[in-house]
């Protein structure tokens, strides 16, 4: 018979055949023992979920066998000791007291099988769902982390503006003295193109001088001709010439001294002109040179920066594959805890088995009277044996509630920092990639000041050339001037020769 206090009054005595379907009541006859010599061998009760008189319930079953003397079984049928707990609200509060969790009882069911767990017959048959609310801890553990996530966040951002005006404002001085450079070339050119006019000036300056010489030879030699062939004639008539000669040397002689000043002068105006080149040129040059050298510490600092978010990113990576360690050894854990959680609840079930035993072991000793004495005392060492079990139950179940719930707190973190680092190393990995492209644009921009450098360096040397050219070409007119004065002081020596001779001829 159905026997509990749990239950109606009405149904304590109620046959099992009556209480329970067909289906379900064959089955439970067929795990319990059928013998007192299987039932001692056993020795363990038989627990299903069934409903009894419309309402879902736990229903235990075991077979009673002798304490002491196994020697010699009872005859007879083996009787059965059945107990009957309802799922109501009482056992439910119970529950969440020793679980510190809440839970509920559907009689229906939701699906959320997350968040609840079916209780079903021995046919499948749904008896209801008990039910239970999530845990939100891993929220909490998240916004906690936010503060140190956005600080890592600011700061990479502000890193990587610092290097973009820092790359800018280098970019601006380099195209400036790339300008400079290009404009002092340009004056570079010019000077050179005055610099042959020039050239070309005291050439045709010199070859004019020349010409006027062997016109002079020639008119001489001719007036000496004149003058052997002809005595008196020539004689008038050289005074005639010679007046006119001298005239035009003195002019001619003029002429070329003023042309060789005219040279002397424009030549100190280039040499100006090429010293203010060669003075930029210089300048530039070693603009070009201190740019190279600054970019040339903006390489290696670009360069140590790429290797530290390299590092970083490795860095990164590792943890997070720690952290995925971590992750999976949680789970574990969590597996193991919610093993824990269901041997302590059989454990629970059994003790209650235990105490309802004891208490029915009491009663049948009582009814024995005098000879069950010593079974009464038993009954009360199970009993106490049976709430001490229950105690360290429950203690074991608290303790394993609290590992359970820190292990979900920590499989929540783990995961947000996982998520985290995961987004960190995509971040470092992106900022490495652009401080690369950005070494080599530097590299590229170091590449054209060395460039310019050079460039400053063969102008300097054109320069220079010009410079020494022009010297040359002063030189040269002042020795054209000093051949005019040279020409001049001739023609006076040669017309007062004449002149003696002019008179010597009309002496004669």
């Amino acid at each position: 018979s159905a026997a509990g206090s749990e239950l109606p009054r009405r149904a304590r005595r109620l046959p099992l055949d009556q209480a329970l379907d067909l289906p379900v009541l064959h089955e439970l006859m067929t795990a319990l023992p059928q013998s007192h010599r299987a039932a001692l061998d056993e020795r363990k009760a038989v627990v299903r979920f069934v409903r009894l008189q419309g309402q879902a319930a736990i229903l235990g079953v075991r077979a009673i066998t002798p304490w002491k003397d196994v020697a010699h079984l009872p005859s007879g049928d083996v009787r059965y000791l059945v107990l009957t707990k309802p799922i109501d609200a009482k056992l439910l509060a119970d529950m969440s007291r020793t679980n510190q969790l809440p839970l509920r009882w559907n009689v229906g069911t939701t699906g959320d099988t997350e968040n609840g767990i079916r209780v079903k017959d021995v046919t499948g048959r749904v008896l209801g769902q008990v039910e239970w609310r999530r845990s939100s801890s891993g929220a909490k553990a998240l916004r906690q982390i936010m503060p140190a996530v956005a600080i890592i966040v600011l700061t990479f951002l502000a890193m990587s503006g610092w290097l973009a005006w820092r790359l800018m404002a280098a970019h601006r001085a380099l195209r400036k003295q790339v300008q400079l450079s290009r404009d002092a070339e340009s004056e570079a050119r010019s000077a050179a193109e005055q610099a042959s006019k020039a050239l070309v000036q005291a050439e045709a300056a010199r070859q004019a001088l020349a010409a006027s010489a062997d016109q002079v030879a020639a008119e001489e030699r001719r007036h000496q001709e004149e003058l052997r062939r002809n005595g008196r004639v020539i004689a008038e008539a050289l005074e005639r010439s010679m007046a006119l000669l001298v005239t035009q040397l003195f002019e001619t002689a003029a002429a070329l001294e003023h042309s060789a000043d005219d040279t002397m002068r424009t030549i100190d105006e280039q040499q100006r002109h090429v010293d203010t080149v060669t003075a930029r040129a210089r300048d530039t040059a070693g603009s070009a040179q201190a740019i190279a050298a600054t970019i040339d510490d903006l390489t290696a600092s670009i360069g140590a920066f790429t290797g530290t978010a390299y590092d970083i990113r490795e860095s990164a990576a590792s943890a997070s594959g720690q952290s995925a360690a971590a992750h999976h050894a949680n789970d574990n854990l969590r597996r193991h805890v919610g093993s824990v959680n269901e041997a302590t609840k059989l454990i629970a079930e059994i003790t209650g088995q235990t105490n309802l035993l004891a208490l029915n072991a009491t009663i049948e000793a009582a009814r024995a009277g005098e000879a069950g004495r010593g079974f009464v005392v038993v009954a009360n060492e199970v009993k106490a044996l049976a709430a001490q079990t229950a105690q360290t139950t429950r203690e074991i179940q608290a303790r394993a509630d609290g590992i359970e719930q820190a292990a979900e707190q920590t499989f929540a973190l783990v995961g947000s920092v996982d998520t985290v680092l995961a987004s960190l190393v995509e971040t470092i990995g992106a900022a490495a990639s652009s401080a690369q492209q950005q070494l080599a644009s530097v590299e590229d921009i170091q590449r054209v000041s060395r460039s310019v450098a050079l460039d400053a360096g063969a102008t300097n040397q054109a320069v220079d050339a010009i410079s020494h050219a022009l010297r040359h070409s002063a030189q040269a007119a002042a020795a054209t001037r000093a051949q005019g004065a040279a020409v001049r002081q001739g023609v006076e020596q040669v017309q007062a020769e004449f002149g003696r001779l002019i008179e010597a001829l009309k002496a004669a």
